[in-house]
């Protein structure tokens, strides 16, 4: 996931949630986001490469846009994070 503009890449980890993550933010030496990696690895079933930077999570509509993320989804991302 590596975009020479640092703009957002948009991730499908888990059926119902999209997660939008900084374009190069490993490249460009942002921190590791724990929180989000804790997520996402169980969502998509295995242990994930490493996300860096900030990460937006939204939920995904059912022509891939972005919608509200569904309210038990909120609450595993808030105990989480």
């Amino acid at each position: 996931m590596s975009d020479p503009t640092g703009a957002a890449d948009q991730a499908v980890y888990h059926r119902r949630a999209l997660l939008h993550i900084h374009g190069s933010g490993q490249s460009i030496g942002l921190q590791q986001n724990l929180a989000a990696w804790v997520l996402a690895s169980p969502w998509r079933g295995m242990t994930l490469y490493p996300l860096h930077g900030p990460v937006a999570i939204a939920g995904g509509s059912q022509d891939g846009g972005v919608a509200p993320l569904d309210d038990d989804l909120a609450q595993h991302v808030r105990a989480v994070a």
